[in-house]
């Protein structure tokens, strides 16, 4: 969620009088499937984005502190209506129980 946006307001977007919100909004998500000069271009359309979802911060905490970096675009009916950023990380290590 962006931090100015709620999801109603989200959603709302998606709202017709044909369908309702959910899954008859046609929505798709495309991971990893762009390169950084298409998302600087959505980040730059977003306009009141923030520096933790640009991709030089995504790069820079995946080469300096081991976070993994996904970024997906949201489309309704084919239309980039959302992009997110998203960093991962595994703590603790993990071992699988063995009966």
């Amino acid at each position: 969620m962006h931090q100015s946006l709620g999801a109603r307001d989200i959603l709302a977007r998606f709202r017709t009088d044909e369908t309702r919100v959910g899954t008859a909004a046609g929505i798709t998500a495309e991971w990893d499937a762009f390169d950084s000069t298409q998302w600087r271009r959505w980040i730059v359309a977003a306009d009141d984005s923030n520096l933790l979802q640009t991709w030089a911060y995504g790069e820079a905490k995946a080469a300096t502190a081991g976070w993994k970096v996904t970024r997906g675009v949201f489309r309704a009916r084919g239309e980039a209506v959302a992009i997110v950023q998203v960093l991962t990380k595994r703590i603790g290590a993990y071992s699988r129980w063995r009966a």
